[in-house]
């Protein structure tokens, strides 16, 4: 049962990652996304990329990353997957963003946000909302930051996710503080404390 090995494989290299042990998860997701690629498993050969991708960001190894959710991407496209096609390419904008990339990275994140808009995700779009304001306060866009963190904020508070909501309205705060708006950025901060 060639299946069952690969996602054995996967979930092995899935309890290495939990435990902080990311080279051994990549041994391990690189048994399953072999065995999925032996047997025409595209859909999970894909993810077993994905994960690749996300333990070498673990390890700060940002190239590595790209390379490894670009695969991932390109199997999701070439399947018809959206989910997971939104989601790499969202990862894809993230690894971006950490490289100091931000234009590159916004341009992920908008091709991930029109995907979860399309297909009815509102985490993922919330999240990448968020994103988006990470990137526009990076640029010094301080208009543009504020108004996707409120819309990511409006979205937590719709799906009930009070860690995102915290999280947004941290940003929130961070860019009042960028333009000297401290008042405001005390209020936000005390309201994602309270939370």
């Amino acid at each position: 049962d060639r299946r069952n090995e690969g996602t054995k494989f996967g979930n092995i290299g899935n309890a290495y990652s939990d435990l902080g042990d990311k080279r051994k998860a990549i041994e391990y997701y690189e048994k399953a996304r072999k065995i999925a690629n032996e047997i025409g498993d595209r859909r999970n050969e894909g993810i077993w990329f994905g994960n690749i991708g996300t333990a070498y960001s673990a390890l700060g190894a940002v190239r590595k990353t790209i390379e490894y959710y670009g695969k991932a991407y390109g199997i999701a496209l070439e399947i018809g997957d959206k989910r997971c096609e939104g989601t790499w390419l969202g990862n894809l904008g993230n690894a971006y963003h950490n490289l100091g990339k931000r234009e590159k990275a916004i341009g992920y994140y908008e091709k991930a946000l029109k995907i979860a808009q399309e297909i009815g995700d509102k985490r993922n779009e919330g999240g990448i909302f968020g994103n988006l304001g990470s990137a526009y306060r990076n640029l010094g866009e301080a208009r543009k930051a504020v108004a996707c963190y409120e819309k990511a904020l409006v979205i937590a508070q719709e799906i009930g996710d009070r860690h995102g909501e915290g999280v947004w309205l941290g940003g929130l705060g961070n860019v009042c503080r960028d333009i000297n708006e401290i008042e405001k950025a005390v209020e936000y901060y005390s309201k994602a404390l309270k939370i």
